[in-house]
């Protein structure tokens, strides 16, 4: 059983319940009803790939799955890679006016981008491969991105100033201000500061499964009301990156134990085998969710940009006097039955324009005319592998009854017979061979 939080713990502010009703109950919620076929689809178009086929009636039928649709998998990605990993150079630019500025410009953002995805630690070939992968099974695939950066303390530069050296300039002692000239040098204090020692770029393809938005077409994730990613982290990493994420206080995690799995590691987790779980008792369910939302702006910088806000709906769940709608990151964490929010800020993200943006993209395989999360090839290849795995299987099947045919007695004809059993030079024996046994005709 798990522990349950003390009341003063599990008192959450009116506010905070509104915004976790109509985030968690009605937009999840309504999310995840809608999402549930097409994460039963995608599961089945994973098991494509792994040879995973529907539970056989019988022990002694046949159940092979030839490898045709994992063949042509394949292919198409070594011809990717063929196509786009034959050279370092994976980004072209394009210069609209061809002036000198423009060219010297174009030349060092190309070679800014292709230096970025060459880096080691970007993982960049697996990442895109997973990318394609789920989008060609799929028809859609979610990345998120964010910039990486670690400081450490260091010098960063000298403070110089002039400094008298109790001599002239012809090295003798000064004494004389009217005669004598004072000599000067340069002393050098060292200015603290820090440095990045980890600046830069970084992306994660997203399990579909753990993506959530709501269902209108639009043509880029940006256009989407809201898009919310499911993820599973540990407590003690959540409250380590609390400072940076700007996360509220996160002391009621510490006094509960959780004693099952979270909803991520359920449905996403490949494992069959039973986890023990003292290897998950520090694990909870994190939601971030990325889109518009009602808020009162409590504090603006000075550009006029919204620097602190708090959620703008009521009880009622209607707009408070004085809010306005603006582009939020809301984290939620669920441990258990229970649901906190732990974040509730403006987006920091924005363009060359000063709009606010999310670092998520979206990819599609196929545009289809009525779904916006596009068409992919595993609904289509799937019929056709079922297909020829039923048919071999079928073919299978009958050889397994020729070979080892079913045989049709005579009532009591086989008791306190021993004979009776198929085996190359066996001799079967009975008083009316013709009428007493005979192979079942199929």
């Amino acid at each position: 059983m798990a522990k349950r939080p003390s009341k003063k713990l599990s008192q959450v502010p009116e506010a905070e319940q509104v915004v976790i009703s109509v985030v968690m109950d009605e937009e999840l919620g309504s999310a995840r009803m809608a999402k549930s076929v097409e994460t039963a689809e995608f599961e089945s178009y994973l098991g494509l790939i792994d040879s995973v086929r529907e539970p056989k009636d019988y022990d002694w039928q046949s159940d092979i799955r030839l490898p045709e649709f994992i063949s042509h998998f394949l292919t198409q990605l070594s011809m990717d890679v063929d196509q786009y990993f034959s050279t370092r150079e994976f980004v072209e630019v394009y210069a609209q006016k061809e002036s000198s500025e423009n060219i010297k410009s174009t030349a060092a953002t190309k070679e800014l981008l292709n230096n970025t995805l060459n880096r080691r630690d970007l993982h960049y070939y697996n990442k895109y491969l997973r990318a394609r992968s789920i989008n060609y099974l799929l028809g859609n695939v979610y990345a998120i991105c964010w910039w990486e950066q670690q400081l450490k303390p260091a010098i960063i530069g000298y403070d110089t100033k002039k400094v008298h050296t109790g001599l002239d300039i012809n090295g003798a002692p000064y004494l004389d201000t009217e005669t004598q000239v004072p000599a000067f040098e340069d002393e050098e204090t060292p200015i603290q500061g820090q440095l990045p020692v980890v600046d830069q770029f970084n992306f994660e393809v997203l399990d579909p499964r753990n993506v959530f938005t709501d269902n209108k077409y639009v043509y880029s994730a940006q256009q989407k009301d809201w898009v919310m990613i499911r993820s599973e982290k540990r407590i003690v990493d959540l409250i380590a990156e609390a400072p940076a994420m700007n996360y509220s206080d996160l002391s009621f995690l510490t006094a509960y134990v959780e004693t099952c799995r979270t909803e991520t590691a359920k449905e996403t987790d490949a494992t069959e085998t039973k986890v023990d779980v003292k290897s998950v008792l520090d694990r909870v369910d994190v939601y971030e969710r990325w889109g518009k939302f009602w808020c009162l702006v409590e504090e603006r910088d000075k550009d006029g940009n919204p620097a602190k806000i708090k959620p703008g709906l009521g009880n009622d769940k209607r707009p408070l006097s004085g809010a306005e709608v603006l582009e939020v990151v809301a984290t939620f964490v669920q441990y258990g039955s229970s649901r906190r929010m732990i974040r509730f800020v403006p987006t920091p993200y924005k363009d060359h324009a000063g709009k606010p943006y999310r670092p998520i993209i979206r990819g599609l395989c196929y545009i289809h005319p009525v779904k916006d999360a596009g068409a992919g090839d595993g609904k289509h290849v799937r019929e056709l592998q079922l297909a020829l795995d039923d048919t071999f299987n079928v073919s299978q099947n009958r050889v397994l009854l020729a070979t080892h045919p079913t045989l049709v007695t005579k009532k009591y004809a086989t008791e306190d017979n021993a004979s009776i059993y198929v085996e190359p030079g066996h001799v079967i024996e009975l008083e009316n061979p013709r009428e007493d046994l005979a192979d079942l005709k199929i």
